[in-house]
């Protein structure tokens, strides 16, 4: 392979690798915003269905007070991820069903390395396709390459005799 060759197949396959790479890299942090949300409305939903029946083990179940802006929505603060939710024929308490953080942190790194992974298998997909397009986009180059040193070679042929 020749070195205007080499720089060429070298300039291609990092142009073809780091377009598809970057875009693959939005994409995988695109699904891992998309998992952790999908995952706050599971728990949130969970912790709707443990407080018609207050069955649930995996939650810390108490009442609190609180404004009425925090009801109906995941909150998280530096202990713990709750929802609070209406009691009936009551207005000042609410009922907080509570994950510790250290769980809901677990789950979260579980969805990292989820994401960590797709984007690793992508990397590797991608590098090899990247070397396939670019030696394929090395072949026009190459008979262009041969071409001109068959010519080169006819017109000193042609001169020498």
């Amino acid at each position: 392979m020749k070195k205007a060759e080499l720089e060429s197949l070298l300039k291609s396959f990092f142009v073809f690798f780091f377009s598809l790479l970057s875009l693959s890299a939005i994409l995988v942090w695109f699904e891992y915003q998309k998992s952790v949300h999908d995952f706050d409305q599971k728990l949130f939903n969970d912790m709707r269905i443990c407080s018609f029946d207050l069955k649930c083990p995996k939650y810390e179940i108490d009442f609190a007070k609180a404004d009425k802006n925090e009801i109906f929505d995941l909150q998280k603060n530096d202990l713990q991820i709750y929802g609070l939710f209406m009691i009936s024929k009551n207005d000042e308490y609410f009922l907080k069903i509570s994950l510790q953080k250290s769980n809901y942190e677990r789950q979260i790194q579980q969805i990292q390395y989820e994401a960590m992974l797709h984007f690793l298998w992508a990397f590797l997909a991608l590098g090899l396709i990247s070397i396939a397009f670019s030696i394929y986009a090395l072949y026009p180059l190459r008979k262009a390459l041969r071409l001109t040193e068959e010519f080169s070679r006819d017109i000193l042929h042609d001169i020498n005799t």
